[in-house]
């Protein structure tokens, strides 16, 4: 893709990590995949093969647009509450040395580190490997329809699992 990217647009992009590919999964005609999506930098991309004209693809682009946005909400909420998280703790003086003076480096690291074996063995030491192997196959399902939400509530709630 990255390739074809470069051939259009005239470019010369070879870092893979500028790029990300973000086709919806769901969307599928008639048991062909005739979509692509990815970012490239901060420009979101959408092809399309089309053999006819079709008016609805504005509504397509919209819907796109929409499940990104929502992807980008939920950053933005989880770097809100990191923020306060951080702000909470130099108040109450739990590690606030380090967190003036690393303030940035130890948000980008919540933001950004995920232990999967450990969260794993959290949830093993709760619920066993029966409710661990369901979580992870509940997770990876709703990882791929974009049910961030979900995948929130699933980690939280163990009734909902």
């Amino acid at each position: 893709m990255l390739e074809l990217y470069n051939a259009i647009n005239e470019t010369n992009y070879t870092n893979l990590d500028e790029f990300e590919i973000t086709t919806l999964e769901d969307v599928v005609y008639l048991s062909l995949k005739n979509d692509l999506s990815f970012i490239i930098g901060s420009t979101l991309n959408l092809y399309e093969h089309q053999s006819t004209y079709n008016p609805h693809m504005a509504i397509r682009g919209l819907i796109y647009f929409a499940r990104f946005y929502e992807i980008i909400d939920k950053v933005y909420e989880l770097e809100s509450e990191i923020e306060k998280s951080i702000n909470k703790c130099i108040e109450n003086d739990v590690m606030a040395d380090i967190l003036l003076k690393c303030n940035s480096e130890v948000f980008n690291m919540l933001l950004t580190k995920y232990d999967e074996k450990k969260h794993m063995k959290s949830i093993k030491d709760e619920g066993g490997e029966e409710d661990e192997e369901h979580f992870g196959t509940l997770t990876a399902q709703f990882l791929e329809q974009g049910r961030i939400d979900d995948i929130i509530r699933a980690s939280k709630d163990k009734e909902y699992r």
